[in-house]
């Protein structure tokens, strides 16, 4: 039977797995969403947005005058402190203008940092009823923000994948495959269904709608359906290979007749210290039968040679009797 500490130790890999798992699938995200292609056209339609609001129709007339008179002349309207050449603008409406100018100051956004994109956005003249132009949210979608989010990803998607090989490293059989891949099926399955949420709530959009809001949808729409089909593929992909190791484990368990228990094994008990020698007990000493002998140096009992036996006894009896 496997220690506590083992068990312990998968499960605390497994979690922290699945958290970095979440993590890196934002920061993914996050690096997608600020990316160029992406983050210039998003950011331009919603700055564009609050262009087009506070210019006047007046003031425009004004400015496409001068553009349409000199097309190389430098123009200027009262949101912003950004110069740019009639040429531009010419011919356009105030929605298309203001959309010009938009991607103007996403670029400026991009490339330079917030700071240097709120130098351009000028204060409203004096009585004006509008405010100044704000970024809003557009200051995430930088160049700087993107090579970090692109690092941190890096980083957390390596530590994720790191844990997961301890987790396999700490299962058997076909666990060795089943368990990351199921930690990365709850850790991706979360952003698969936020970004199945996200592309259908926003969608194409209607292309009646205003022109920026459309641009807008346009622009993230794009991106947020690229991370839907990547999530799924993911999620999809983990939840294969947890079930494909499933079935695995279960064949394995039948074809091989169960998989043997583990037998826990007492260890074996130490061996007992020797005996102390115990001291040599003296044996009691043997008698040995001496043979007594009589007067004439004749053993008792002894037979002399030559006499037959029971001739010892009758000879003092005829001596008494000769006497």
């Amino acid at each position: 039977m496997r220690p506590s500490w083992h068990i312990d130790l998968k499960w605390m890999l497994g979690l922290t797995a699945c958290i970095l798992i979440i993590a890196s699938g934002l920061l993914f995200s996050l690096q997608q969403l600020t990316k160029r292609d992406t983050a210039v056209p998003l950011a331009g339609a919603l700055i564009s947005a609050g262009i087009n609001d506070r210019v006047s129709d007046q003031e425009f007339a004004q400015v496409q005058a001068a553009a349409a008179a000199n097309p190389s002349a430098t123009v200027a309207v009262s949101p912003l402190s950004l110069s740019f050449t009639g040429s531009d603008i010419a011919g356009l409406d105030k929605k298309g203008a203001s959309a010009v100018l938009g991607d103007k100051v996403a670029s400026l956004l991009y490339d330079n940092g917030s700071e240097t994109a709120k130098g351009v956005l000028a204060e409203p003249p004096a009585g004006s009823d509008k405010g100044a132009i704000t970024l809003g949210p557009t200051t995430v979608l930088t160049a700087d923000n993107n090579s970090l989010f692109t690092t941190m990803f890096i980083a957390t998607a390596a530590a994720a994948l790191v844990l997961l090989g301890g987790v396999a490293a700490l299962g058997r059989g076909f666990g060795r495959l089943g368990a990351p891949a199921f930690i990365a099926a709850i850790g991706s399955a979360p952003l698969a269904l936020l970004w199945v949420a996200a592309n259908k709530a926003i969608g194409p959009g209607d292309p009646t709608e205003s022109g920026f809001t459309h641009s807008a949808r346009l622009a993230f729409n794009g991106v947020s359906g690229d991370l839907q089909t990547t999530f799924v593929a993911v999620t999809a992909a983990a939840v294969g290979l947890t079930v494909l190791a499933l079935f695995g484990g279960l064949i394995s368990a039948v074809g091989g007749g169960g998989r043997p228990k583990e037998v826990e094994v007492a260890p074996a008990p130490a061996p007992a210290p020797p005996a102390p020698p115990q001291p040599a007990v003296p044996s009691a000493p043997q008698r040995v039968a001496v043979p007594a002998y009589r007067s004439s140096g004749t053993p008792q009992g002894a037979r002399v040679s030559g006499t037959p036996q029971g001739a010892e006894a009758e000879a003092p009896h005829q001596q008494q009797r000769s006497a």
